[in-house]
């Protein structure tokens, strides 16, 4: 049991995630990519979790687009180096020296990355969440153990 405010703020946002999560499934106007390689470093480390927005409107140089790719079961995060003339694309992987070899389709994109979640920030914010409670946990069975005062109790003999 969590004590007092710590539940009631826990609760909350509990809730407020799972209406967010429900919200964009419900929308499926976001997808979810998870990088592979390096060829987009320093932007994009292996591990990080991407937000795609599919069948973006528009699609500009400078964006990173995740598109279909032969071979590539997953798919292609790279980044639109120019807009050609019938709406091909250029990419590059920020880590490559050199283009892609071939333009890519409006109809080869997956999504336009809107956002990413780093993989290293994701498994401290895990990291640090799954100590606190086994922290918490930890101090409420040793206190129920050891006989000691229950939180938010008042005792009225003293």
């Amino acid at each position: 049991m969590i004590p007092g405010g710590l539940g009631r703020v826990v609760g909350v946002a509990i809730a407020l995630v799972a209406v967010i999560a429900c919200s964009v499934a419900a929308r499926a106007a976001f997808g979810v990519s998870v990088v592979d390689g390096g060829s987009m470093r320093p932007a994009l480390e292996p591990a990080d979790i991407l937000i795609t927005e599919r069948h973006p409107r528009r699609v500009a140089a400078g964006d990173v687009v995740v598109f279909s790719r032969a071979g590539w079961s997953g798919g292609v995060a790279h980044r639109v180096t120019a807009v050609l003339p019938g709406g091909l694309l250029t990419t590059r992987g920020d880590a490559n020296p050199v283009p892609d070899r071939d333009p890519i389709g409006s109809e080869a994109i997956v999504g336009r990355v809107v956002a990413r979640v780093p993989s290293g920030a994701l498994a401290r914010r895990v990291a640090s969440t799954v100590g606190f409670v086994r922290t918490l946990l930890t101090r409420t069975i040793t206190e129920k153990t050891r006989g000691g005062v229950e939180p938010n109790r008042f005792d009225s003999s003293r």
